[in-house]
């Protein structure tokens, strides 16, 4: 299954969700600490470790979508609508309306 943000609880096993493939989409794994909260984010793609974050979900996701736009991408359609979303109404950056799916509107219109 391929994800946008992954959470990673054992921290031996975080280098399998910190290695990437050539071309692969950017994602966020969040590693959790004993108490179950975020104490590092990475955001990873294209083999590459971009950035290593502060525990800030909010301003990691902010990241993540800095990256997109950085490396000229399209958001992957298994979350593009959520990025979609978050890119509208954080960054006042319009989502296209050929990319929106049914309900994308009414989603924007709970949000504000």
């Amino acid at each position: 299954m391929r994800v946008c943000v992954c959470v990673q609880e054992q921290r031996e096993k975080l280098h399998n969700y910190l290695t990437t493939k050539a071309g692969e989409e950017p994602r966020m794994v969040i590693l959790l600490n004993d108490n179950e909260e975020p104490s590092n984010i990475y955001i990873v793609a294209d083999k590459l470790e971009i950035c290593h974050l502060p525990p800030v979900i909010d301003s990691a996701i902010l990241v993540l979508l800095g990256v997109y736009f950085v490396m000229n991408l399209d958001f992957p359609s298994y979350c593009a609508q959520i990025l979609g979303l978050v890119q509208h109404h954080c960054l006042c950056v319009d989502f296209p309306e050929p990319k929106r799916k049914t309900g994308f509107n009414t989603l924007i219109q709970l949000v504000q």
